[in-house]
């Protein structure tokens, strides 16, 4: 456990994330049908059209399924793929199992041969391997008597824990990335793109997953306060809000589970367009500024 560093003083996290904001979030329209909207986003970026999805909701949902259940998924399968691989794969295993009249459930899944199933999500890499994990996954959630005896009933440390030793392919970052988007538990995702920004501004260990993420926990603690975190919370619709507060957390954790997911989604489309230099150069512009404002 890493315990002895100290976010950098000469880093300021809010302005960090209010330029992520900027470059990168698309605005909800306040009059509009948001699922509707949300699935054109998708189609849109899956055409080339668009370049981002909104960052307050940007994990795409495809299924009418347990979104955290799919949200696994998701993970298990964007290992080493881009995203748009991985929706080819929801694609296709979603018109097999309705084809078969099977639902997107553990149960549903596991009906699909590790051969056939490895066939529909051939578009990712190591296509055999991943059947095989997310198999295994299901296999491992059918113990449970629910989807919310798993995602809502256990605490979050157990969860992570039953992940790792569930042996289905959930690595560190791929845990985290379950708890803060399915399980909503606020916790950083220190994955690569944020281990890179953290070296490209001189952080020393930045590349250690522990000592990441230690970093942003703590220079989030520093540099945000209470009225930052209530205008994070009050710039989310109420549509918006049950699209990604998916596991009912408790009302005090909301707006830092918010305020990581957005923070995470910016880092990585930050790393998608590959724009570094440019993004350093903003950084070290508005770092010597007086204290910036979280725009609602």
């Amino acid at each position: 456990m890493v315990t002895d560093v100290k976010p950098p003083r000469w880093i300021n996290f809010k302005s960090i994330f209010i330029l992520l904001r900027e470059w990168f979030d698309v605005p909800t329209p306040s009059k509009t049908d948001f699922h509707r909207w949300r699935r054109e986003l998708s189609d849109k970026i899956e055409k080339g059209e668009l370049t981002n999805l909104p960052l307050k909701t940007w994990w795409p949902k495809y299924s009418d399924g347990d979104f955290r259940f799919e949200l696994c998924i998701g993970i298990l399968l964007v290992h080493q793929v881009t995203w748009r691989q991985v929706t080819t794969c929801f694609r296709n295993v979603l018109a097999h199992l309705e084809r078969n009249k099977m639902p997107f459930t553990p149960e549903g899944l596991l009906s699909i041969p590790v051969d056939e199933l490895a066939g529909l999500i051939r578009a990712s890499r190591y296509a055999r391997q991943k059947a095989k994990r997310i198999r295994k996954f299901c296999d491992f959630l059918r113990q449970y008597q629910s989807l919310d005896a798993f995602f809502h009933e256990l605490p979050a440390n157990e969860l992570d824990e039953l992940l790792l030793k569930s042996k289905s392919g959930f690595g560190k970052e791929s845990r985290d990335t379950v708890l803060l988007y399915a399980v909503n538990s606020p916790v950083f995702i220190a994955d690569a793109y944020s281990r890179k920004l953290l070296t490209l501004l001189d952080v020393p260990d930045a590349a250690n997953y522990a000592t990441c993420q230690k970093i942003f926990h703590d220079g989030i603690e520093r540099d945000f306060d209470a009225d930052d975190l209530l205008d994070i919370l009050n710039s989310y619709s109420r549509q918006e809000l049950d699209y990604v507060l998916i596991n009912r957390p408790q009302r005090q954790l909301v707006p830092k589970i918010l305020l990581y997911q957005m923070y995470h989604a910016g880092i990585v489309e930050l790393g998608i367009s590959k724009r570094w230099d440019e993004f350093l150069r903003a950084c070290k512009d508005i770092q010597p500024q007086g204290e910036p404002k979280i725009k609602r």
